[in-house]
């Protein structure tokens, strides 16, 4: 009687003989000659070390229909009546396609941003080797799709590029001590993936004719870059700057230029001014001229910011309600004070979250350059700052109230109601979708970036972005959560 080898699929293709750990779901072979696209092997890919939670797949059910039913029930069927501004390119993914099509490119990133979220939630070395199975081959398609004109312009492959950007961020690895490096070389890899995409959607935009699938599917894609770019402190190029162009309509509209003018004053303020705010560094007339130049900028910004929540229908906006039953709230509770905001649809939370990050961005920039003109005699600047400030603590209040709603931890009750019950679930996975609470993760991310964040918002925040890195099953923003450290 013969016995099968004890080796995993990898090295059995391979026809490596390996000897099996106890302790490891994937042969030593396997993990020793792990290779990320580049060719190398990096510290930041995960493992999971003896934590054999998930189990092998039963008969009636293969690991790659697990790993596609659980990224299409958690990431792709997204929450009911979400508003068109949130929509994102995930919700136009054909899963199905995986079935009909198993080798197309598109399939292949499915298949493996699929089994990476999967591995991520089931600490399973199964899937993380199935899903760098299909990364690399879908990433070797990829390229090669890029160098035909023809093949570079198609739906699928710009799809699939966005897809293999959030694998990135699945199969970032995690550290016990705190990331001391920024986000952009945190997510490096995923934003190289972007900047890919950020080329296939300027190729396709100079098409004559578009089909109208494709001009939704740039649409989407486009809010996803935008808002990487801000991320990253990055202007957006000219060609990417009119949302018109792209689709975007009324209050959506208005937003989106708002997001674009933020990531332009951000930038600037960071290329033109931040090093000169060290300590111990002298202010030139030339630094003066353009910290006056650039707040009267942020003051305007701040302006059409506040015009657009004005502008904004009673259907739209949320209640404050008090939470009944509860007394410990702050640091080491899920919820941040003894109310919370309540929201039509979790989609509208998600609006004005996005909303108060720009405002945080916007208002601590102009907070920041009052302080070297007050000492210039400038004769509004004390005030303008503390008016910033203010708004500052303000905006933090509301996005940390609105954090219980998003993540399930309240029921609310009839409309009339004046309280809410806290909910305590055996887990936030269970609670709530990574769907919805993706809506969390871009405002988490930007508030990190926020200097002048009071401590308690900003521990506060930390501990919730780090609930959303587990929901969304997200390296890269466990990572950030790491480094968000009080000041």
């Amino acid at each position: 009687m013969t016995f099968p080898s004890r080796g995993c699929r990898p090295c059995k293709q391979r026809r490596v003989k390996v000897r099996l750990k106890k302790t490891t779901d994937l042969s030593t072979a396997t993990k020793n000659s792990a290779n990320t696209s580049s060719g190398t092997a990096t510290a930041d890919m995960v493992l999971f070390k003896a934590q054999k939670i998930f189990t092998q797949p039963s008969l009636d059910a293969s690991l790659e229909d697990q790993a596609l039913t659980y990224y299409t029930r958690c990431y792709v069927e997204g929450p009911q009546d979400v508003l068109e501004i949130m929509d994102g390119h995930t919700k136009v993914v054909p899963t199905s396609q995986c079935y009909s099509d198993p080798s197309s490119v598109l399939s292949l990133a499915i298949s493996a941003v699929a089994h990476a979220t999967f591995a991520r939630a089931q600490r399973s070395q199964f899937s993380l080797a199935k899903g760098y199975q299909s990364y690399s081959k879908a990433l070797c398609k990829t390229n090669l799709a890029l160098k035909d004109p023809n093949e570079s312009k198609l739906d699928d492959v710009l799809l699939a590029a966005m897809l293999l950007s959030f694998y990135e961020n699945s199969v970032v690895g995690t550290t016990p001590e705190p990331s001391k490096r920024g986000i952009g070389k945190i997510a490096s890899r995923s934003f190289a993936h972007h900047d890919g995409a950020m080329a296939m959607l300027n190729l396709r935009r100079q098409q004559p004719r578009r089909q109208e699938n494709s001009v939704e599917l740039d649409k989407l894609v486009r809010r996803q870059l935008v808002r990487s770019l801000l991320l990253r402190s990055m202007p957006v190029p000219p060609w990417l700057r009119d949302g018109a162009k792209y689709g975007e309509i009324g209050s959506s509209l208005e937003l989106d230029r708002c997001m674009v003018e933020t990531a332009r004053l951000k930038h600037r303020f960071n290329t033109a001014l931040v090093e000169s705010f060290m300590p111990g560094m002298a202010f030139s007339k030339e630094h003066f001229r353009k910290c006056r130049s650039l707040l009267t900028e942020g003051q305007a910004l701040e302006a059409s910011l506040a015009s657009w929540a004005d502008r904004m229908s009673s259907e739209s906006c949320y209640s404050t309600l008090s939470v009944k039953g509860e007394d410990h709230f702050g640091v080491g509770s899920k919820l941040f004070r003894g109310t919370v905001h309540i929201y039509p649809t979790a989609g509208h939370a998600g609006m004005w979250n996005r909303y108060r990050a720009l405002r945080l961005i916007s208002n601590d920039i102009i907070a920041r350059l009052c302080t070297p003109l007050i000492h210039d005699a400038h004769p509004t600047a004390a005030s303008i700052q503390l008016d910033a400030t203010l708004q500052l603590q303000s905006l933090a209040d509301d996005l940390s109230l609105s954090i219980p709603y998003m993540l399930g931890l309240v029921e609310v009750g009839a409309k009339q109601d004046t309280t809410v019950l806290k909910k305590v679930p055996s887990s936030l996975k269970i609670a709530v979708k990574a769907s919805t609470a993706s809506f969390l993760a871009w405002p988490l991310a930007m508030a990190t970036m926020v200097v002048g964040l009071p401590n308690q918002h900003r521990l506060y925040l930390k501990d919730r972005l780090l609930d959303v890195s587990d929901i969304a099953d997200d390296g890269v923003l466990e990572k950030i959560a790491a480094g968000f450290a009080p000041t």
